[in-house]
């Protein structure tokens, strides 16, 4: 199993939803900075879509 711990902020609403299956999901987009500088001396954000 992997594991991974990402630190960043929630960019919307974390979406909730329930498949015909019963089983539950939330979906939700998470904006990360890159803990270095670009050639422009400034730092870059990754969005990232998450399903739980």
């Amino acid at each position: 199993m992997n594991k991974v711990i990402l630190i960043g902020n929630l960019t919307a609403d974390p979406e909730l939803t329930v498949l015909s299956s019963g089983v539950k999901t939330c979906r939700f987009s998470l904006a990360v900075n890159r803990e270095y500088k670009n050639a422009n001396g400034q730092y870059d954000t990754d969005f990232l879509n998450c399903q739980a």
